[in-house]
C-alpha cells in the first residue's frame, strides 16, 4: 500500500516512465517539470531526461515550428487544447495532444510513424490502381467506342443521302440524330482525355498543364496564368503524373472553394529538383483552425502521391489572402 509522499511520487514517475508514449508536463511559466524517456527519445534530444528538467519548454522545440508557436501561445496568452495529427518531425510522424492541467500543461507525443506510413502505402497503392483503372477505360473508350461511334455517324450519314423522297419533318429528325452522334462522340473523347490525357502521355507534362490551364480559362470567369521554366524534355512518367494529377486538384479546389480572380501555376527545373506551385488571391483559410480543409481526402491524396517521390508538399493560406501550394520533387 502506498503510505508516503515519496513513494506515491515514484510511482507516478513508474507510471509515466512506462506509458508506450511521450509525455511532457509544464508549469504555468512554461518550464518542464516533467519528461519521460519515450519524449526524450521522440523528440530526438541530448543528455538526458533529467538534464531537461527546469528547462523552458520552447528551448527544446526549434525544429518543430508549429508546436513551438502553439506552446508560446499557451504560455503568453492561455493554454488551450489542441492535437496535430501525423504531424512530420525529424524522421518521423507524431500525433501531438496538448491539454490544460490543474497547475501546468500536458503534452503527450505519440509516434504514429509505422501506421501512417502503412496508410500511405495502402493509399498509394489505391491511387496506382485507380490510374491504372483510368488508363483502360481512356484506351477503351479512344479505341474502341470512338471508332464505333465515328461508324454510327457515317452510316447515318450515307442513309442521309438516300432520303430524297421523305418529309422535311423526317430530314430533320435524321438531321438532329447526327448531331446527337456527333456530341456524344465528343463528350466521349472528352471523357477520354480527362481520364488519362493524350499530351501527357504523348509531349509531356508541360503540355498537358499547359492545356489544362487554357480549359479552365475558357469559363472567362478568372484568369489562370501558367509558366514553366523546365529544362528536361520530358521527365520521369511516375513524376510527370504525379504533377499533372497534383496540378488538376489544386486548381480544381481554387476554381471550387477560392472565389479567386487569378490562379497563377509555375513549373521550375532547378537543378535536382522539379517544383510546381499554385498560387491564388482568394478567400484563403487559417490552415490550423481549419484543419477539415487542410486535411481533406485531395490534399491528403497529394501528400500521399509527393511523400511516395520522396518529396515536399507546403500549403500556405491566411483568411483573405489566397493560398500558394508548392511542391518539389527530387529528379
Amino acid at each position: 500500500m502506498i503510505n508516503s509522499y515519496t513513494e506515491m511520487h515514484d510511482f507516478m514517475v513508474s507510471i509515466i516512465g512506462n506509458v508506450p508514449y511521450g509525455i511532457i508536463v509544464i508549469d504555468l511559466e512554461g518550464y518542464i517539470t516533467v519528461l519521460n524517456q519515450q519524449a526524450h527519445q521522440i523528440l530526438q534530444l541530448t543528455n538526458t531526461p533529467q538534464h531537461h528538467l527546469e528547462t523552458n519548454i520552447l528551448e527544446i522545440l526549434n525544429d518543430i515550428v508549429e508546436l513551438r508557436e502553439l506552446m508560446s501561445t499557451c504560455i503568453k496568452k492561455g493554454r488551450i487544447t489542441f492535437q496535430l495529427q501525423e504531424h512530420p518531425v525529424h524522421d518521423q510522424y507524431l500525433t501531438i495532444t496538448g491539454k490544460p492541467i490543474l497547475s501546468g500543461f500536458l503534452l503527450t507525443l505519440n509516434n504514429v510513424t509505422q501506421t501512417k506510413q502503412a496508410q500511405d502505402e495502402a493509399t498509394l497503392a489505391l491511387l496506382n490502381g485507380q490510374e491504372m483503372e483510368r488508363r483502360r477505360l481512356s484506351k477503351e473508350m479512344h479505341d474502341g467506342i470512338g471508332p464505333l461511334m465515328s461508324t454510327i455517324r457515317l452510316n447515318l450519314d450515307a442513309v442521309k443521302k438516300d432520303l430524297k423522297d421523305v418529309s422535311e419533318k423526317t430530314k430533320q429528325k435524321v438531321e438532329t440524330m447526327s448531331d446527337l452522334i456527333k456530341e456524344v462522340a465528343n463528350d466521349i473523347r472528352s471523357i477520354s482525355h480527362a481520364l488519362m490525357p493524350s499530351a501527357l502521355i504523348d509531349f509531356g507534362v508541360v503540355r498537358a498543364l499547359h492545356n489544362l490551364c487554357e480549359k479552365a480559362n475558357k469559363s472567362e470567369l478568372i484568369n489562370i496564368h501558367f509558366y514553366h521554366a523546365v529544362t528536361t524534355d520530358r521527365l520521369p512518367q511516375n513524376i510527370e503524373l504525379c504533377l499533372y494529377r497534383v496540378g488538376q486538384e489544386l486548381l480544381s479546389n481554387s476554381l471550387k472553394y477560392a472565389q479567386a480572380k487569378e490562379i497563377n501555376i509555375q513549373l521550375v527545373q532547378r537543378n535536382d529538383k522539379i517544383i510546381l506551385t499554385v498560387e491564388d488571391d482568394g478567400v484563403g483559410f487559417d490552415t490550423f483552425i481549419n484543419s477539415s480543409v487542410s486535411e481533406g481526402i485531395g490534399l491528403q491524396n497529394i501528400y500521399t502521391r509527393v511523400y511516395s517521390l520522396n518529396g515536399q508538399f507546403i500549403i500556405d493560406s491566411q483568411p483573405k489572402k489566397g493560398v500558394h501550394s508548392t511542391v518539389e520533387i527530387p529528379l
